[in-house]
């Protein structure tokens, strides 16, 4: 069987050498060549995409809806012709003049661009069938809202540092350029989300804002700024002052006075002390709510100070009668 297949084989590699086989190449060229003329001749029919440029937008109007980008179009004609729409020849974008449809809402039958897409396919080539069979224009008067940005964020600060000052947002407010159907809608501007691990040193960032359909902003990015800086704890003793008691009542607190302890950054920790506080319990709490302690509740505390706790935080209390001599 080996030397069967063998035998097969150098057969056939003599015959591919021989004039005979390059006579039948040239001959099967001829024939297919002349096939393909002839098949060329016919009229076939095949589907091309013409490309859509919109031009000349009013600069006050905004495009509201999804326009096509494109148009399917069915042509028949000689295949010679087709051959070149369909992998040759590249159709130019169909331009379509905006100014001739600002007109609110509008729709426009594709079949009345034929005369524009005749000017790139011969006249022989007839188009069978246009896809979408009309466009549907909507446009609105663009308006300008100012409007607040907002931060998305998700920051979390290495063990012992805290915010130092405020987080900068710069610019804090943009102008958006839009239909007044999606402006009135608009209260922020949200950014796009911003996430940061372990933060220990002043960080500074430029973050997109998140785009919004038919709204364009006057800044398209923000700079974000997240001062950072080591925190301490302190303490300190307060006392705590008396509201509310009326002139023939004395309350009696015990103890007067109660710790407060904090946690400040390194900047502010001279800053931040009795005078950044102030506390008090109000009678009509006492005369009313008939328990033995009473709540201790600041009348001022520091935004710079965080994780404040008092000790302690209720106190025990005597409510005094006083005799009014007649």
């Amino acid at each position: 069987m080996n030397d069967f297949i063998t035998d097969i084989i150098k057969r056939i590699k003599r015959f591919l050498t021989t004039k005979d086989f390059l006579v039948f190449l040239l001959f099967l060229g001829i024939s297919t060549a002349l096939w393909a003329l002839q098949a060329l001749r016919k009229n076939y029919e095949t589907t091309v995409n013409m490309p859509i440029a919109y031009v000349n937008l009013p600069k006050d109007y905004i495009i509201t809806n999804e326009l096509p980008d494109h148009l399917k179009l069915t042509i028949e004609g000689k295949g010679s012709d087709l051959v070149r729409y369909r992998y040759g020849r590249v159709l130019s974008p169909l331009q379509i003049d905006m100014e001739e449809v600002v007109n609110g809402r509008r729709k426009v039958a594709t079949s009345s661009y034929i005369g524009s897409i005749h000017k790139q396919i011969k006249s022989e080539t007839n188009i069978r069938r246009i896809y979408p069979d009309s466009i549907l224009y909507v446009l609105e008067k663009q308006k300008k809202k100012l409007v607040q940005v907002a931060l998305d964020a998700e920051i979390e600060l290495e063990q012992q540092y805290t915010l130092s000052d405020s987080i900068q947002i710069t610019p804090s407010r943009i102008t958006a350029y839009g239909p007044q159907s999606e402006l009135s809608k608009l209260d922020t501007i949200h950014t796009e989300q911003l996430v940061l691990d372990d933060v220990k040193d002043t960080v500074t960032k430029s973050i997109a804002l998140r785009q919004i359909r038919n709204v364009r902003y006057s800044d398209s990015v923000i700079t974000v700024k997240i001062p950072t800086e080591k925190f301490t704890e302190k303490s300190i003793q307060m006392p705590i002052s008396i509201k509310n008691v009326p002139s023939n009542y004395t309350l009696r607190i015990f103890p007067s006075s109660t710790t407060i302890s904090y946690q400040v950054g390194l900047s502010s920790y001279e800053k931040v002390d009795a005078s950044s506080f102030s506390l008090y319990v109000d009678f009509k709490e006492a005369k009313k709510n008939g328990k033995d302690k009473l709540k201790v509740k600041f009348g001022k505390k520091s935004a710079k100070a965080f994780n404040v706790k008092l000790k302690p935080e209720s106190i025990d209390y005597i409510i005094e009668e006083k005799n009014i001599v007649p």
